[in-house]
Parts: C-alpha cells; structure tokens; sequence
C-alpha cells in the first residue's frame, strides 16, 4: 500500500490533471464527489445532534486520508517532468 501509489505515479497525475481522459481520473472524480457529499451530511448531521456519532466521522476522516495519500506521489514529480506526461496525449 506504501509502494504501490509511488510506482503509478505518472498514471496517477495524468488522472489528476485530466481526469476525464483516464479510467483513474474519473475513479478520483467519482471518490471525490461521493467523498463530498457524505462528509458534507455527516458534518451537518453532526450539527443538529448533543451526541455525533463518532465512527461515522472516523471513516469520513479514514477515506480522506486515503484520498490524500493516492494523490501525495503527484507532488514528487517535477514540473519539466509533469509537462512531458501531459504532452503524450
């Protein structure tokens, strides 16, 4: 799970920055929206109750870390490099 983000990471910023041209950008799309909009009713939920429930705010926070740590590799490559993977296509 530490290795894997860091080999794909040219797929993963081509997925980043188009995200409508790769399999993987609209996976991020998709996880992000959802991400969104979950985090969005748990936080409001949250709002309106004395007691939140606390597992449910731990997993919204689980998937944002996860979230994070897919994209992190992205910041690793230089912009030379960067400018290169967004030509091929």
């Amino acid at each position: 799970m530490l290795v894997l983000p860091y080999l794909f990471n040219e797929e993963i910023a081509f997925g980043a920055q188009k995200p409508y041209k790769s399999k993987l950008g609209k996976i991020y799309l998709v996880y992000s929206m959802l991400f969104i909009l979950f985090a969005g009713s748990v936080f409001s939920s949250s709002l309106f109750t004395q007691n939140p429930y606390p597992l449910i705010g731990s997993l919204i926070a689980f998937f944002a870390a996860l979230l994070f740590f897919f994209l992190a590799p992205i910041l690793l490559i230089k912009p030379k490099r960067m400018d290169e993977i967004m030509e091929r296509v």
